[in-house]
């Protein structure tokens, strides 16, 4: 009977929550179940919005996408298939609560580009509720987990890592797997990183690239193995232009063409 007495006791205080020191206006409860180191690396994932976006009818419109690698999250891993996720029984994300130069920095560095008059908080919320809080043992509230994020983005250069390697936007021009392999090697002198691609009309698109960083920010290789949306590495991908600069070549030739009738007229 003694026993019995004792669980019940006990019991509440193995249920208990215990508040974790947040910026005003971001707090959130912690189970004292969840473990905060059960992931082995950080993987940063940067994508492609033309690639993301090509025939998808829930996008903002096309001229409107980035026209640069933008930051999709930070994600804290133990491989491609196995993370923690939503370390937090309770989670909100308070934009006021937050410096208004991370705020602006969310919205260049970090845009959702689905249609949505929230979509933008929704994103950021979604990444830092499902993310972020696993890996607060090293950024413990959200405007650290998004700057740090913005200073490992910077810092990638994916733009012109990709570009060192003759890896630029173009519609009809495919690059084989062993070109990306060597600028991402050759720049950031990891063997392995993670790729993301879609179908679209025969295409293989290039629409998200993940790099692997070690719990002290360090670039390492990512562990390899399949995923879902994983790219075929045996056939070649291609990196769409933006739409922005479709339409600026389209107008180009449409002037160009007027004045070779006015020329000849």
């Amino acid at each position: 009977m003694l026993h019995i007495w004792s669980c019940i006791l006990v019991l509440p205080y193995l249920t208990a929550t215990v508040e974790v020191n947040m910026p005003e206006g971001n707090t959130l409860k912690d189970s004292l179940t969840t473990s905060k180191n059960e992931y082995k690396y950080l993987d940063l994932v940067m994508q492609w919005a033309p690639g993301a976006c090509r025939n998808i009818n829930y996008c903002i419109p096309e001229h409107k996408l980035p026209r640069q690698w933008t930051i999709h999250g930070l994600w804290p891993s133990v491989n491609y298939t196995s993370y923690p996720m939503n370390c937090a029984n309770q989670c909100t994300l308070d934009l006021s609560a937050l410096p208004s130069s991370t705020v602006k920095e969310l919205e260049k560095l970090w845009p959702d580009f689905y249609q949505g008059a929230d979509g933008n908080e929704k994103f950021w919320k979604h990444e830092w509720c499902k993310h972020g809080t696993c890996c607060r043992d090293l950024l413990p509230g959200p405007d650290q987990y998004f700057q740090k994020s913005f200073n490992l983005s910077r810092t990638l250069q994916l733009d012109k890592v990709l570009s060192s390697g003759g890896i630029t936007p173009n519609e009809t021009q495919s690059y084989n797997f062993t070109v990306l392999d060597k600028a991402l090697s050759d720049k950031l002198g990891v063997s392995t990183a993670r790729y993301w691609c879609r179908d679209v009309s025969g295409k293989q698109l290039l629409y998200r690239v993940g790099v692997c960083l070690s719990k002290q920010y360090a670039l390492i290789d990512c562990p390899g193995g399949e995923f879902k949306e994983a790219c075929d590495t045996t056939r070649p991908f291609y990196l769409l232009h933006s739409a922005a600069f479709r339409y600026l070549v389209d107008k180009t030739l449409i002037v160009l063409v007027i004045l070779q009738v006015f020329w000849v007229w």
